[in-house]
């Protein structure tokens, strides 16, 4: 029988935490000590974890450093755990590593001592296939806490990240935050660069001495630098150029000239980018009367070089073009701006956006509203340009940032994340500022105010990983912020050992509606438990409610579905656990929807 890499890392007798680095230095230490040979930002904290560490891995493989990432817990497949800039790791490799992780845990067990847990043959397994495959550095995510956590194996890190720091785990981490600082502090060590969100000031007093103790640079965020904008719908932004030339010069060149000149293979079929007196553009056909080109044009080559911006200018455009600006140095820097309402011109329409798609289909031609930045370059192959694709909008320190990840609370992730970037380039990394702008662009984590692809006809449906009283409070507020007008349907299903009723108490006075569910978890709270807190929780802040109670997740979905009807709003939140689940009832209303005549 074919080794089963999966089910042997979750066999049930050794899923239990047990906090401590006893077993995990043993077992790592039979496996040729692989953390030796990698490079570390570790990242602890209560929430966004998972948010920063995305945006960091991102940022970092688009300067070109061949980056790791290890999260837990799994979203949606147990592969994403572990990944190599952007992908899973694979079958082969995930059963390769697991393979060696075992015979040297079954060794530990045969002499006598403890069986790794589940989470610290993860944590093996991990860094033994990062170590195989030579990242150049890794992004690690503590599981639980941070002094006693498998992951603190390591010696001292680039930079200890220690992000929002809230009440969670108490019965292991503490009832305070000063407390539960303490285990997130362990972290850090002498030799690292220590990075803090601006935490609460008794836990911020911990994490201050933590680093003073250790000699050890300390940054933080400072948020009255960050401006959060607006989310943009049917925007666009193009990160990644085609064969982009200036002269020679670097993006930070001093030279005074940047000069820009676009040429097309096909001339007939040229289209125009209007670069706007006021910095936005406008996208205008070179013939007016002419109907948009056939789908068989020729693919446009295109070549950009620099020249001194010049409002109203206009610049030709090709199907590979994928270029804006975002230079380095701030005396030449333009933006050209890009975003909604993208029409097909060339290709005759723009393609769905599809996440692994690696290239526009010859001919697609952009036009650019909303004023989204086109982050500059170099010579770097464009990977796709997205129709239709929700970005936030957000400053930080002065340059402008859009993002993927739509919760008003992102912005705040990203704003660390790009601390952190600085830290490694005080530290010698070569993290250019137009890789921090595509990084951010580029970053997908699901399940963080995801928004889910539905068809017409269907409501939206936001998908959200909060299951704490602050992450409930951020996800109330970006439902306030994205969709001011709506009154949400809340799928909820919440673990037991959670503060679930300040986590209600959040959301509550948003709701139209509640539809609960059991979460596939034994530590799950029952769904009619759920609905009476809900209940009380209702009357207690005088909110008007509908509460219904799911067998199971496609219930649920559809329950949910028929209450907020076409034009409402769902949001799934409560659990990690629950996510593969309410992703799939969702598909599978989908799909069904879409079978009807």
């Amino acid at each position: 029988m074919p080794f089963d890499a999966i089910e042997y890392i979750n066999t049930p007798r050794w899923l239990t935490s047990r906090l401590g680095l006893e077993r995990i230095r043993e077992l790592l230490d039979r496996l040729g000590r692989p953390q030796d040979r990698l490079k570390f930002v570790h990242v602890a904290g209560t929430n966004g974890k998972g948010s920063t560490c995305a945006f960091t891995a991102s940022i970092l493989a688009e300067a070109g450093f061949k980056t790791g990432l290890f999260t837990s817990p799994y979203v949606e497949t147990f592969h994403e755990r572990i990944r190599v800039n952007g992908r899973n790791i694979s079958d082969e490799d995930l059963t390769a590593a697991t393979l060696r992780v075992r015979e040297c845990a079954e060794a530990m067990e045969a002499e006598g001592g403890e069986h790794p847990t589940e989470f610290e043959l993860m944590t093996a397994v991990a860094l033994v296939h990062f170590a195989h495959v030579g990242c150049d550095i890794v992004v690690l995510e503590v599981g639980l806490g941070g002094r006693l956590d498998s992951t603190n194996v390591i010696a001292a890190p680039e930079v200890a990240a220690i992000v929002s720091i809230a009440l969670d785990h108490t019965n292991l981490l503490g009832n305070t935050l000063a407390e539960i600082a303490h285990e997130k502090a362990g972290i850090v060590k002498k030799g690292s660069t220590v990075a803090s969100w601006p935490q609460e000031p008794s836990a911020m007093e911990v994490v201050e001495d933590a680093a003073r103790r250790a000699g050890d640079k300390l940054v933080v965020p400072d948020f009255s630098l960050l401006s959060v904008g607006k989310v943009t719908r049917g925007a666009a932004l193009l990160t990644r150029g085609t064969a982009l030339e200036h002269e020679g010069h670097t993006p930070c060149s001093d030279s005074p000239r940047f000069a820009a000149e676009l040429r097309a293979e096909h001339a007939p079929h040229a289209q125009e980018l209007q670069a706007g007196a006021e910095g936005g553009s406008t996208c205008e056909a070179g013939d007016p009367a002419r109907e948009a080109p056939c789908s068989n044009s020729p693919r446009f080559a295109a070549e950009l070089r620099a020249e001194p911006p010049a409002r109203g200018r206009q610049v030709g455009a090709a199907d590979d073009l994928g270029c804006g600006t975002a230079f380095e140095h701030a005396p030449h820097a333009q933006e050209l701006q890009a975003g909604a309402g993208f029409d097909a011109g060339f290709g005759g329409r723009m393609p769905r956006a599809v996440p692994h798609e690696p290239n526009v289909p010859s001919g697609t031609f952009v036009r650019a509203q909303d004023c989204l930045s086109m982050a500059y370059a170099h010579r770097t192959p464009m990977s796709q340009v997205e129709s239709g694709v929700p970005m936030r909008q957000f400053s930080y320190r002065g340059r402008e940032y859009a993002t993927r990840l739509l919760g008003s609370y992102q912005p705040s992730n990203a704003a660390m994340a790009i601390e952190i970037a600085g830290a490694l380039r005080e530290r010698g990394w070569e993290i250019p500022d137009e890789a921090i702008v595509r990084g951010i662009a580029e970053t997908r984590w699901p399940a963080r105010f995801e928004v889910l692809d539905q068809p017409a006809g269907m409501p939206t449906v936001v998908i959200d990983g909060g299951h704490n009283p602050q992450g409930a409070g951020v996800l109330a507020d970006s439902l306030w912020d994205v969709f001011p007008d709506k009154r949400p349907v809340f799928l909820v299903g919440i673990l037991v050992d959670k503060d679930y009723r300040s986590m209600l108490r959040a959301v509550a006075p948003l709701a139209s509606a509640f539809v609960c569910v059991t979460p596939p978890n034994p530590r799950a709270l029952d769904a009619a438990d759920l609905a009476e807190a809900i209940r009380e929780t209702c009357g207690e802040l005088g909110a008007r409610a509908t509460i219904e109670v799911a067998g199971d997740f496609d219930d649920a979905a559809s329950a949910a579905r028929k209450i907020a009807g076409s034009e409402g709003l769902i949001c799934a939140f409560g659990s990690l656990y629950s996510i593969a689940d309410v992703k799939a009832a969702f598909l599978r209303a989908a799909d069904s929807n879409s079978l009807q005549p």
